[in-house]
């Protein structure tokens, strides 16, 4: 059924972006002849005068089925509208039928290059190797359920999975001090926010720390707050389900489906850590924390924290003091084998230098992002990016009204909260320190609850990678 002829294949007029890739032959779709083309951006194939286009963006991988025929199966996962639930990744198979196995095989190695970004004519690549960490006890308990939605797309692309289970707090740090990275090309998270801040600091603590932060970070949702992965897919243009979650991973080997993912350094009185979410004090941290009572709920365990804090109304005495993002002093990723140096900052209790400036209390919240959502209804950065060097301040000083207060968190939800500028400060910065006056609430580092003392941080601009989709900064 395959053709060497040039005029076998007539397909449409592409556009100038999605050349073809030199793969095209004419097979079987069911019983009738199709003209088959792989271009760089689509799957092209003509039905008597119609030529149909798949997106490459939809299509995940494909396989040989030897059952009934030779058949080269695509897998692709449009978008589709669903009624009920909105918008969903749902599974479309393409059957083609092939003359020979060469001529499928040829085809699968095909769709492999061109998936990741590759001529057809490059060598084939290796299945990309991911250890895949599952939390069991995250967020509801839907961990392994989420898993198990998740491989069943993710195994349809050039994937091979390691799958282990934390069984403890802090297991994954140790998971990823031991792990042989030379084996693996990303490490998975299906949990919360809480295993890749675990991830990032198992790696950033070994002595290769270097080599060992480029592995590609890759997360699925199964905690109450996911922000990293609604970031994720609000930056991916995707809806927040596992589907997509999975789409995206299964996609990381396009080059366009990962991208730099900026570290902060973190230095307190007790220890030194490395975040990439979020530092908040105030009502923030204290709906955070307080809320965890409340776990089983969900995510609306975040709206019951906030009417209790809203309603007590607490205001916190200290200074926030920053870097612009806007100064000129370079902020170069130098280390050795403990870590990157966090040459911006001094020492936690000495003076900071005179281009520092400096925001007085009393605070209502402060909240320093690294990414725009800190949990699936809070756009709490919407101007922070993965990869731009600088951390997100958002600050609300007090006093302030409760049903002022109130406007603000549902406009929270939209990030449309920044928008009030009388209210709300809206920074951006290299680098900061927070110095509470007393140690009245919570202080939370990446979501886990830490002693109300003095903290500071530096960014380290796309030090990590994260399996994302690129988007420009805003």
């Amino acid at each position: 059924m395959s053709t060497s002829s040039e005029n076998a294949i007539h397909l449409l007029t592409s556009p100038e972006d999605d050349v073809e890739s030199g793969l095209k032959d004419t097979l079987l779709l069911g019983s009738k002849s199709v003209d088959v083309a792989l271009h760089s951006r689509s799957l092209r194939y003509r039905v008597r005068n119609r030529v149909n286009v798949v997106p490459l963006a939809d299509i995940v991988g494909c396989s040989v089925d030897f059952k009934k025929h030779i058949c080269l199966v695509i897998h692709s996962f449009p978008l589709v509208n669903k009624c009920c639930s909105g918008p969903r990744r749902v599974r479309k198979d393409i059957r083609f039928i092939c003359a020979s196995q060469e001529e499928a095989l040829r085809w699968m190695d095909g769709f492999k290059c061109v998936l990741a970004g590759k001529a057809v004519t490059d060598p084939v690549p290796a299945p990309r190797r991911l250890k895949v960490l599952v939390n069991p006890a995250g967020g509801k308990g839907l961990a392994r359920l989420r898993w198990r939605t998740a491989e069943s797309i993710i195994s349809l692309a050039n994937v091979v999975c390691d799958v282990q289970e934390t069984s403890h707090a802090k297991h994954a740090i140790e998971i990823c001090q031991q792990l042989d990275i030379s084996q693996y090309d990303g490490v998975v998270t299906v949990s919360g926010d809480g295993l890749p801040f675990e991830v990032m600091n198992g790696l950033m603590s070994r002595p290769d720390w270097a080599q060992a932060v480029k592995l590609q970070l890759g997360v699925l949702p199964a905690g109450s707050g996911d922000g990293m992965c609604k970031s994720v897919l609000h930056s991916s243009g995707e809806p927040h389900n596992v589907e997509s979650a999975a789409y995206v991973i299964a996609k990381a080997s396009d080059p366009d489906y990962h991208q730099p993912l900026d570290i902060a350094g973190m230095m307190t009185p007790h220890q030194n850590f490395y975040s990439i979410l979020s530092t908040s004090w105030g009502l923030i941290s204290d709906l955070d924390i307080e809320s965890e009572r409340w776990r089983c709920l969900g995510n609306a365990r975040f709206t019951i924290g906030a009417l209790v804090a809203i309603y007590r109304g607490r205001l916190y005495q200290g200074q926030l003091h920053y870097l612009p993002a806007s100064d000129p002093t370079p902020s170069t990723v130098l280390g050795g084998d403990s870590g990157p140096q966090m040459a911006l900052l001094p020492e936690l209790n000495a003076p900071l230098p005179s281009n520092w400036l400096t925001v007085d209390g009393p605070f209502v919240y402060v909240w320093i992002c690294n990414v725009p959502w800190l949990s699936l209804d809070a756009h709490a950065a919407p101007r922070a990016h993965f990869c731009d060097g600088a951390a997100d301040m958002v600050v609300i000083r007090g006093p302030i009204g409760r049903c002022k207060l109130a406007k603000l968190m549902i406009a929270l939800e939209t990030g449309e909260h920044i928008d009030d500028d009388k209210s709300v400060l809206y920074l951006k910065a290299k680098a900061w320190r927070l110095e509470p006056a007393s140690s009245v609430g919570h202080l939370a580092l990446d979501g886990e609850d830490a002693p109300v003392t003095a903290v500071q941080s530096q960014v380290f601009a796309g030090l990590g990678t994260i399996m994302s989709k690129y988007s420009p900064p805003r």
